[in-house]
Parts: C-alpha cells; sequence; structure tokens
C-alpha cells in the first residue's frame, strides 16, 4: 500500500497559518482576561481592607443623621468580598463569560 503524498501549496501554507493565528490569538486573549480579573479581585480586597480600617479607626459608629455605619459598611464589605471570589474564580476559568455585577449597596 502506497503511503499518499502530500503537497504544500501555498494554499495549505494559508490555512495552516490561520489556523495557528486563530489558535494563539485565543491564548492571548484567555491570558488578558486573566490578568484583568485578577486585578479587579485585588481592588476589591483592597476595598475591603480599606472599609474595615476606617471602621476600627472610627470612634462614633452613628452618623450625622442617626444611622449605623457600621452595618452600611458591612454591606458593602460583604458586596466587595462576593466580587472579589466572583473574580478569583473568572480568572480561573477567563474562557467562559461572566455574569454582570449586582449593583453595589448605596452608602
Amino acid at each position: 500500500m502506497r503511503i499518499p503524498r502530500v503537497r504544500f501549496t501555498i494554499r495549505w501554507l494559508m490555512i495552516g497559518i490561520a489556523i495557528a493565528g486563530s489558535v494563539l490569538g485565543a491564548a492571548v486573549e484567555c491570558r488578558r482576561r486573566h490578568d484583568r480579573f485578577l486585578r479587579l479581585a485585588a481592588h476589591h480586597l483592597a476595598s475591603v481592607h480599606i472599609v474595615n480600617t476606617a471602621c476600627n479607626l472610627s470612634r462614633t459608629q452613628i452618623n450625622e443623621y442617626g444611622e449605623d455605619v457600621r452595618q452600611r459598611s458591612n454591606a458593602w464589605i460583604r458586596w466587595h468580598r462576593e466580587m472579589a471570589v466572583k473574580y478569583r474564580r473568572a480568572a480561573t476559568r477567563p474562557w467562559l463569560p461572566v455574569e454582570p455585577d449586582t449593583p453595589e449597596p448605596r452608602p
């Protein structure tokens, strides 16, 4: 039995280059999304730390309108923690779509 002989023509070379370019482009896009999601997760974790520190330094827990500052900050901290977990998880699977963010609690 004879082995078929493959002819390398310009057409097959262009098809090969298009396939290789598509694969490399998808890999670069996944890496870019991975880095972006990690930056977003770090931003949300830093926000949690800043608010925690500010609440611990605050002498009063009631603002001038008579509202409990800690309760509002806890909702805000919880939201940032959820966003950090969401983006950390998204960074591990950058090829999957990410659902839109839930609205941030109002200050």
